[in-house]
């Protein structure tokens, strides 16, 4: 597959400077905490650094940031390069244990916590979030040693859907490779607003902060998903683009009552999950702009993106990988990936390259196929792959067929060990339809051997924190419900 090379990338450590210059008063930053222009943001930047200097931060060291302030964590994206650090958000909520082997796998110095935080951090060096907030005053003079193009600049956690999260470590290179692709891709420029309500702890979110501040646009801040404050916010501040996973979407539908979005937004950008055809008609209809996205922790978020006016109509499609990106397709049908934004390796304490990378390509896990005319389909993760009566499939085949069913609105698929069958398939589904209805459609529409055996209906199904189905949990439910039936 043809390569379309990026050149002439520049360290996201000047992307703020360089807004700041050419359009110091521009809304860089809105937030319920305040609204910055670039001017302003550079100098609250500025005086982080000196704060962050002055707490006993030194170029090379990582800092975990520990806190559920959004505000802090932008603004720390801008201030780590600019100190020579490292920067590794975490959510705030896991409990100490289920960090503490991030924190081991990454080699951490210091440590952003909440004051109200019971954790403790043993001989890290250790800062407040809320004296970081404070506007503080700064001189003009950071490091000496600024991070590189080639430096790791941020150290981010996978979502976990391929077993316990890694640590992927992010280069300025990789960055700015991915946010020059992804701006030629949606057409990110000067006085754009990104709507962001996803987590910045993930690599979806965090790529938004990092998109607007090299394009010179306006990033509208949400401390959560609230789809009644969003609907609002999307007229109020002329939203251009926005990103959502496919569950935000369907809350965002069914509040906005068939309401129009605003003409001004451009690009809803809808990944992170399958996109049902059956949401998308709707979301067509409702004239929102989808583009349907692809892409991982280890490729610094988009990948892949349709933008056609048939996006979201084929269950798994992806459209073409953006520029700089070059897929191929290994003998056991997974996707392998290469190009300048895949990540550097996995986290290791003494940051060497290269773990999880062969010869620069990435297996991304993910069974896929590419059609004739270089667009990617998703088949999902090869992990997940079931045996019914001698056939091998993905739960995403029989999501794809399910969510064709009328009533059905989402759905999800489990197993259960079957002497006979060996994965007796589970369907839990979101919607009208009643269990027995859709009984009778499934021995209608389906092969036998991929047919859901047994159908559970829910009021919504269980999602991690960026809205992909929590497959782990899906399981427990399964495995309940059965037992509850015998």
């Amino acid at each position: 597959m043809q390569i379309h090379e990026i050149s002439g990338l520049t360290a996201p450590i000047n992307w703020l400077d360089r807004a700041a210059v050419s359009t110091p008063d521009a809304v860089a930053l809105r937030t319920a905490d305040g609204v910055f222009s670039y001017s302003q943001l550079q100098q609250r930047v500025t005086a982080l650094c000196h704060a962050l200097q002055l707490g006993g931060l030194c170029p090379g060291m990582s800092l975990v940031v520990n806190s559920s302030s959004r505000l802090l964590i932008s603004l720390l994206i801008h201030a780590a390069p600019r100190c020579g650090i490292c920067l590794f958000p975490v959510d705030s909520k896991l409990p100490q244990s289920y960090q503490k082997p991030l924190f081991r796998d990454a080699g951490i110095d210091a440590v952003v916590l909440d004051q109200n935080s019971a954790k403790t951090m043993g001989s890290l060096i250790q800062f407040d979030s809320e004296e970081l907030l404070k506007p503080l005053a700064g001189n003009d003079s950071t490091s000496s040693r600024s991070l590189e193009l080639r430096d790791i600049h941020l150290m981010i956690a996978t979502s976990g859907s391929s077993g316990d999260p890694k640590v992927v470590m992010l280069s300025g290179r990789n960055l700015a490779a991915s946010v020059t692709a992804s701006r030629r891709c949606l057409g990110l420029g000067a006085g754009d607003r990104w709507l962001n309500c996803l987590p910045l702890y993930h690599i979806g979110g965090a790529a938004i902060v990092y998109r607007c501040a090299e394009a010179g646009a306006t990033l509208l801040l949400h401390e959560q998903f609230d789809p009644a404050q969003l609907l609002i916010d999307l007229q109020h501040y002329n939203v251009s683009h926005i990103s959502l996973v496919p569950a935000m979407l369907a809350q965002l539908l069914k509040a906005s009552g068939g309401r129009k979005p605003p003409d001004t937004l451009r690009v809803a950008l809808v990944g992170g999950d399958a996109l049902s055809p059956a949401l998308a008609r709707q979301a067509r209809a409702e004239s929102w702009p989808l583009h349907v996205t692809y892409g991982m922790t280890e490729t610094c978020s988009q990948l892949a993106t349709d933008s056609s006016d048939k996006a979201g109509v084929e269950f798994g499609a992806v459209g073409r990988p953006l520029d700089g990106f070059e897929i191929e397709i290994g003998l056991d049908g997974e996707i392998w990936v290469r190009g300048e934004a895949v990540m550097t390796g996995y986290a290791n304490p003494e940051k060497v390259p290269g773990q999880g990378v062969e010869d620069g390509w990435f297996q991304t896990g993910d069974l896929g196929m590419i059609y004739s005319n270089g667009e990617l389909m998703v088949n999902g993760r090869a992990d997940e792959s079931l045996t019914s009566g001698g056939e091998t499939f993905h739960p995403n085949q029989v999501e794809r067929l399910l969510s064709e069913c009328p009533g059905v609105e989402a759905s999800a698929v489990s197993s259960a060990p079957n002497e006979i069958w060996g994965d007796r398939l589970v369907a839990w589904v979101v919607g009208e339809i009643t269990e027995e209805a859709l009984q009778l459609w499934c021995r209608a529409n389906f092969p036998t051997a991929i047919r859901p055996r047994e159908v559970f209906k829910t009021d919504t199904l269980p999602r991690n924190s960026m809205g992909k189905v929590d497959r782990c949990c899906l399981q427990a439910w399964t495995k309940q419900r059965l037992r509850s039936k015998k």
